[in-house]
Parts: structure tokens; sequence; C-alpha cells
């Protein structure tokens, strides 16, 4: 009889403690993980990849349960509709709004989501209720070019033993080589579909393609979204990248890279420009502007990596100078391009530079590389462009094919 009381006793106590447990678990979170786990959903404890997730790592307890439980219940089961709505802990209209951008920010690849997101409750269970673009059948099928895309882009990278300057170079040049911008408001040009499938994209396609790549080469980078103004007088929105080379941080926008030069001169290349490719925020804030000024304010190192490890920064200019711009020229000509871009480190330089040059430099060294190359890739001596950046002290030449 002893025995039956024992164990009564420790029965009670056990279902004590179960119900103190509920009672100090919020009953909405309890069910959100519940209702996750039986559908199925693989729900992590923590991402392998918190590095990456940025907005994730800043948002609270409850949000980032909401963002884990979404972010699984999207590919919880292969081939099957998008769920209508989803289990999460109750969250307020400024924390579902900061986790859903949270989730859209750290995840290029969710872009069958759109702009607006609501959440309703039942009982004592609250939905997260998503907007969708495009049905899972369309999604599967434009992430299946993408992904062939993305796979081609990857093998043609440097090595994994190559520095993380040179993957990031490789990256950024091929974007701004192989998309064309494009603010039409087309829904696929914010997406990776719109830079990789259709090779046409705005800022947020360049900058969302590039968070994805950059991280699938190890490269640490996150989205920066603010305004940025290009002469005209209006600010615009605008998105680029914070990326983490060799320790250090930097701005990278890979749009303003591409179409800068669009309309400024009569007969642009396709190089790449180099301008906005690792720049720090205090050279970058004259134009743009983060709206949240933690996202860049790491970005303190010196500007124009490229231009010095392409020997193509000049802090004075001389004969010796001028080989080092034949040479940099003749690789341009190789390549087919017919541009090229120096940097100074002050404006006295620059314009004694381009003094020297436009006064019979260039055109000596274009005559002279016009015997060392393809008949196909010689450049007119005689007909020369070129666009100046005085505040950055920038210079890029375009010559006639």
């Amino acid at each position: 009889m002893k025995a039956v009381k024992y164990i009564a006793i420790v029965v009670a106590i056990a279902l004590f403690a179960g119900f103190l447990s509920i009672m100090f678990l919020p009953v909405d979170t309890f069910l959100a993980e519940r209702k996750a786990k039986l559908a199925g959903y693989e729900i992590p404890e923590a991402y392998e990849d918190a590095l990456y997730r940025y907005y994730y790592n800043n948002l609270n307890a409850d949000e980032q349960l909401a963002y884990r439980i979404i972010y699984a219940s999207f590919f919880a089961k292969p081939g099957e509709a998008f769920p209508e709505k989803i289990v999460i802990p109750k969250l307020s209209n400024n924390e579902l709004q900061k986790m859903y951008v949270a989730l859209s920010y750290d995840n290029p690849e969710l872009y069958f989501l759109g702009n607006k997101c609501s959440m309703t409750s039942i009982g004592s269970v609250n939905y997260f209720v998503p907007q969708y673009l495009m049905v899972r059948s369309d999604y599967d099928a434009s992430w299946a070019k993408a992904s062939a895309k993305i796979n081609e882009i990857l093998a043609g990278a440097p090595a994994s033993t190559a520095s993380d300057y040179d993957k990031e170079l490789y990256i950024h040049d091929y974007l701004v080589q192989n998309c064309e911008y494009n603010e039409s408001g087309s829904a696929m040009v914010y997406t990776m579909h719109g830079v990789l499938v259709d090779g046409s994209a705005n800022c947020e396609g360049y900058s969302r393609t590039a968070q994805y790549l950059l991280r699938q080469l190890g490269i640490y980078n996150r989205l920066a979204i603010g305004v940025a103004e290009g002469g005209t007088g209006t600010a615009d929105g605008h998105m680029w990248n914070v990326v983490k080379i060799d320790g250090e941080f930097y701005n990278l926008d890979i749009t303003w890279d591409d179409y800068a030069v669009v309309g400024s001169v009569d007969y642009p290349d396709n190089s790449p420009s180099h301008v906005y490719f690792n720049i720090s925020t205090k050279d970058i804030k004259s134009s743009h502007k983060a709206d949240d000024d933690d996202v860049c304010s790491e970005c303190k190192a010196d500007s124009f990596g490229y231009f010095k490890n392409e020997v193509l920064l000049f802090s004075s200019f001389n004969y010796s100078s001028e080989s080092t711009v034949s040479q940099a020229m003749l690789k341009a000509m190789n390549n087919g391009y017919n541009s090229i871009e120096l940097a100074f480190t002050d404006k006295s330089v620059m314009d004694s530079s381009f003094n020297r040059l436009m006064n019979g430099g260039m055109y000596n060294i274009i005559v002279s590389n016009n015997r060392l190359v393809a008949p196909a890739n010689r450049l007119s001596p005689t007909t020369v462009q070129y666009t100046m950046d005085e505040e950055k002290q920038i210079i890029r030449y375009f010559f006639e094919k």
C-alpha cells in the first residue's frame, strides 16, 4: 500500500511540474513550436550559418523563433504548395514587420515573397499570413534555372585557396558584365532571377545576387538599405552590400559600378568600373545614406583597394607612371575593352596626370599598343572621351574602336 502511495505522489509531482512548465512557457510559443514539429518542419535551435544572418541576429527571442519556423515551413515539403498560413508566436505589429524584414534581407533566395504580410489569431493560436508573388511550381522552375547559372558562376570562381579579394572581384566583375541595369518596376528586376536568368535587374537584384554568391564563396556580407543621390538632386531608394575582406569592412555598390557611365560617353565598353568597389563609409556618405547607420559603421578602412592592387593609384605622375598606364591599357585592349580607369591620391596629381595624358601621352600609348594587339582590338588614338569624379579623384578614359 505504501508503494502505491509513493508512486501516486511521484506522478502528482511530475504532473504538477509539467503544469508549471506550461504555465511559465508562453502558450503561443509552445503551440507554435509544437504545431511546426507536427507539420514535419525541422526547426533548428540556432543557425549554423548565423554569421551571415545579420538581421536575424538583431531580433528578440520570439522574433527569431518566428523567423526560423517560417523559413523552415517554405521548404519542409518539396513540391507542395507554399503554406497559406503558419503558426508562430504572438508578435506585435512592430515585431512582425521587423521579423519579416530580417527574413527578407537575410535570404535572397526567398524572392517568391511579396513585400506585405499579416498576422491573424484564432483563439490562442497566432498565424503568420504571407503574400506570395508566385506559386510553388513557378518558383521551383525559376530556381532551377537560377541554380544552374549559380553553379556555372561558382565553377569559374577563383580556387578556394585564393584571397577573399580575388573572389569578391570575380563576383563584382561578373555581375557588372553580365547584367544590365533595369528600373522598369517589373517584379523580377528585384530578384536573383532577374540577374541570373534574365540578365536585367535594379539595385536590389544586383545586391541580393551578390549577397548569395559571396556567401557561397565564404565571404561575409550583408545588405545595406537606404537612399543614394547620383547628381540629380533627388535621393532615391537604394540597396548595396557591406563586405568583410581580409578583416576589414567595406561598402560594395555593384549597381553604381555598372550603369554610372551609360549616356555619359559615346562608346562605353563592357568593362566594369571600380569606383564603388570596397569604399569606406566616409568616402561614400556624400552620395549614400543607410537607413540604419550601424549597418555601415564598421566600414572605416581606406578606399581604393582595387586601384592599389592593380597599381593604378597614383601619388605622383611621371614617365614611369605613363609606362604603368600603358601596360594596364594593353591588358584592357587584349581583353577587348576600350577604356581604363585611374585613381589619384589628390586633385593636383589627378590634374597633372590629365594634362600629361591628354597632351600626347595617351596618343602615344594607344599608337604603341596598337602594334601589339590583334587588329580587332585596336583603338583610335585620336578619339578619346572621359568621365572625371573630382570628389573621389578618379578618371576613366574611353576610346573609339
